[in-house]
């Protein structure tokens, strides 16, 4: 579509066909790069859940294993619990042996 701008011809009408073919493959473009966009944000959302339960879960284990550190370092330590219990256990069968001794039994 020419037209006529004083002496000179003007191609006006290409240049407005050129510039809404343009504005069409912006808007295309456009649309695209926001829907990459968006996927990408609803990738990041669920990994960041993951990583959030991830920590969560972490966490739990950390606070159960703190408190089994505080309880077995609140009671003495299981060897000497066993020698003080094989300590008793070999008194009182001394004093049993002793005692059946006397009494003539053994």
């Amino acid at each position: 579509m020419e037209e006529k701008c004083g002496e000179q011809k003007c191609y006006l009408g290409q240049r407005v066909k050129t510039l809404e073919e343009q504005f069409k493959l912006f808007q295309e473009r456009k649309n695209t790069d926001h829907h990459e966009i968006f996927s990408r944000l609803g990738e990041l959302e669920q990994l960041a859940a993951v990583q959030e339960e991830r920590d969560k879960t972490i966490n739990d284990k950390l606070d159960k294993l703190i408190g089994w550190q505080e309880q077995q370092q609140g009671k003495p330590g299981r060897l000497q619990e066993r020698l003080l219990e094989g300590a008793l256990l070999a008194v009182v069968g001394g004093i049993i042996g002793v005692v059946l001794a006397h009494i003539g039994i053994m």
